[in-house]
């Protein structure tokens, strides 16, 4: 399993690949900085790519490899984090203090500031781009709250399926790894028809359009270049 964070993680995960074995992907940064050459890699040497991140790996299990021609679109959930229901008014004035408190997920400082500024959900948008079949463009991102729904793929006979799970990462991880449909896992949690019944979506609020923008502009345009943002005239406390 690859979990080191940030481009640190790359050099790891390319030599596990070259082992020709399964390797899970815990972190998206190497998929977004170097998907490409991972993907050629892979292929090379006939290793088995899995992905760990909520999101993805409800893709991986619900997503219809065999035929993807049928898949619609993917449909990507983001909780909002902190920030939310923020303007980007209020946003300038927020503290590290603020970013770092998800209201739903126990996560490391870095990504939990990347969640607090949808900048994650940017990166994850890239990162299923590079592990499905499918244009950026066919790739939505919706506001879920709750974070029940980890993600949906929708078909084009109108069908949607989804994977819903309590928000932690545990059982995912603690998954032994031999295919969709090898599951083995001991974990007793689980959710509520009443917290299934009350998720609620909806899209991103233009606050977090920049980074998704760019999520795209960089899938599109610089599939092998390093992916960066640009430099903001007007920067919060974060900085």
């Amino acid at each position: 399993m690859g979990a080191i964070v940030g481009c640190a993680g790359l050099k790891p995960v390319m030599a596990a690949i070259e082992q020709g074995g399964t390797v899970v992907i815990a972190n998206k940064e190497p998929l977004v900085s170097a998907g490409d050459v991972i993907l050629a890699a892979a292929k090379r040497t006939g290793a088995t790519l899995l992905p760990a991140d909520s999101e993805h790996n409800a893709i991986f299990q619900c997503f219809d490899s065999a035929r993807p021609e049928r898949v619609r679109r993917i449909i990507l959930t983001c909780s909002g984090g902190p920030f939310r229901d923020w303007t980007i008014e209020q946003m300038r004035d927020v503290t590290l203090e603020q970013a770092v408190k998800h209201p739903n997920w126990s996560m490391g400082a870095k990504i939990s500031v990347d969640s607090a500024t949808c900048m994650n959900k940017g990166l994850e948008l890239i990162e299923a781009a590079r592990l499905f079949p499918i244009a950026h463009d066919r790739i939505e991102i919706v506001i879920h709250p709750q974070s029940v729904v980890h993600s949906l793929v929708d078909y084009v006979d109108g069908s949607v399926l989804a994977q819903l799970g309590p928000p932690t990462c545990a059982r995912r991880s603690r998954t032994r790894w031999p295919g969709p449909t090898g599951w083995r896992l001991r974990w007793r949690r689980s959710i509520s028809s009443e917290s299934a019944g009350s998720s609620s979506r909806h899209p991103i609020r233009s606050a977090f359009r920049r980074c998704d923008s760019r999520a795209r502009h960089w899938t599109r345009e610089g599939r092998d270049r390093r992916f960066s943002t640009p430099p903001t005239r007007s920067r919060s406390r974060l900085s």
